[in-house]
């Protein structure tokens, strides 16, 4: 297989000629192949730089997802808050004054601590 030699027409333009220049080339089997597909590994290299956009933007619209579920989830935990409070005899105002600190404490001090433990 040393000796195999593919011959490759070409016709190339150079500047200042106005005839575009043809010949021959004497390249091996390897050449000619990687030659013939650059034009491929091109359009793999677009679509896999294409890929990795798409996929930060899937990450970023996940996180974002995460989070909008999480505030949803802390409304619904106020909310739930709120009439247990109101039901054992407070009043809208005291249980906005003391939501803050409970929140923080309680539910967000609890998901951190999740968080911590890889929950």
């Amino acid at each position: 297989m040393y000796g195999t030699v593919a011959r490759v027409v070409y016709s190339r333009t150079f500047p200042g000629l106005i005839k575009p220049q043809t010949g021959r080339l004497n390249k091996s089997p390897h050449i000619v192949h990687a030659i013939a597909n650059r034009p491929r590994r091109a359009k793999i290299a677009t679509i896999l730089e294409e890929l990795a956009i798409r996929g930060m933007e899937n990450a970023t619209r996940l996180e974002k997802a995460k989070e909008k579920r999480l505030r949803a989830e802390e409304k619904v935990i106020r909310d739930k808050a709120q009439i247990a409070f109101i039901a054992a005899g407070g009043t809208r105002g005291d249980f906005a004054r003391e939501w803050p600190s409970v929140f923080l404490e309680e539910v967000r001090g609890a998901r951190t601590l999740a968080d911590a433990r890889g929950h």
